[in-house]
């Protein structure tokens, strides 16, 4: 029975090598969430109410921010000192319960009439300020948040220098994902424009993923394993 027991326990051991070789491991480096492809959008008329300033849900129109052109969905101008509140409810069911924002926005390339090169954007998840942001003209910015636990997310904008004219702040992105910020693998811009790839709190970098290398080395050190068990396997056997 003692023999029976521990060939059963080196099988064990050679299936979990096994299984290492064929990638079956608790660790996933660089996994994104398998419920992924179904994003919806932050922003819809439905689900949104704005004030102050001038405001237009986008329609197809294309946008240029950071050399990039988008669709916008949502374009906020705060001129003269005005300041521009967009909230949006985050609708949650049964079968969608996102877990991240990701927010891409910016000021219009071009928009340098009279000098006007700054923004100040500020994020609130639940009406508690999240991240203040200074937003600059030719830069795409991108911010993701953590929507676990949240209901509504509002966006204010308001001009960090004197304007006199109408100055355009752009939203081209505000999907909602499911899995965290890390499983999603966001790369954002931090609050002071250093792009940087922030991952929970915009405070953690995420670990390096694993090369061919590291892959090889792992299959060569599992077949040493394997070919262990086996001189193992041989002896008990000679036992009878």
């Amino acid at each position: 029975m003692k023999i029976i027991h521990s060939i059963q326990q080196l099988g064990l051991t050679g299936l979990i090598s096994l299984g290492l070789v064929l990638g079956i491991s608790p660790i996933s480096y660089g996994q994104r969430p398998t419920d992924s492809p179904n994003i919806r959008s932050l922003i819809s008329k439905d689900h949104c109410r704005e004030s102050g300033g001038d405001h237009r849900y986008g329609n197809g129109e294309l946008v240029s921010v950071g050399k990039q052109a988008f669709e916008y969905l949502f374009r906020m101008d705060a001129s003269r000192g005005n300041t521009v509140i967009m909230s949006c409810r985050i609708i949650r069911s049964r079968g969608y319960n996102p877990s991240t924002l990701r927010l891409k926005f910016g000021i219009e390339d071009g928009e340098n009439y009279y000098k006007i090169n700054t923004m100040q954007v500020r994020i609130y998840l639940d009406g508690q300020l999240k991240d203040p942001w200074t937003v600059v003209r030719g830069k795409l910015h991108i911010a993701a948040l953590d929507i676990k636990n949240v209901n509504s997310v509002a966006i204010e904008v308001e001009y960090s220098e004197q304007a006199y004219t109408d100055h355009y702040f752009y939203i081209v992105d505000a999907s909602m994902l499911f899995g965290t910020i890390e499983e999603n693998k966001i790369y954002v811009s931090s609050p002071n424009n250093v792009p940087k790839e922030i991952i929970i709190e915009n405070n953690v970098e995420e670990s390096p993923s694993r090369t061919t290398q590291d892959v090889i080395e792992d299959t060569q050190n599992v077949i040493e394993e394997i070919d262990d068990l086996r001189q193992k396997v041989e002896e008990i056997w000679k036992v009878f």
